[in-house]
């Protein structure tokens, strides 16, 4: 076949050779350096503003429970006892917290991926 007779398939192979023997410029060696040190700043940006997070809700944690120290009774089913607020409320919030992350974990695991 001639380039007369099918120009169409000569035009598709001459762009075909030109896409293979393109070559991408390799990043400069400086942008890479750059740009994983931007990433490592921003890690630890990230784990400072955590820990600043994890202090604030901590004292406010110290702060909640200093000023509900109290007596109060707790009755349960086989018995009752006088238990200090703060630690009845930090009880059942943890109960909640794990009784709720059981059921979306169970959840999570019923959905078809």
């Amino acid at each position: 076949m001639s380039e007369q007779e099918n120009p169409d398939q000569t035009r598709s192979a001459r762009e075909t050779a030109a896409v293979v023997t393109t070559q991408t410029t390799p990043a400069p060696s400086g942008y890479r350096a750059t740009a994983q040190k931007a990433q490592e700043t921003a890690l630890n940006a990230y784990r400072v503003a955590r820990m600043v997070l994890l202090v604030l809700i901590g004292f406010v944690l110290a702060l909640f429970v200093f000023r509900n120290w109290e007596d109060v009774p707790f009755d349960y089913v086989f018995g009752s006892a006088s238990l200090p607020l703060a630690v009845v409320m930090l009880l059942f919030t943890g109960l909640g917290l794990v009784l709720g992350m059981l059921l979306y974990w169970f959840l999570a695991r019923r959905t078809p991926r």
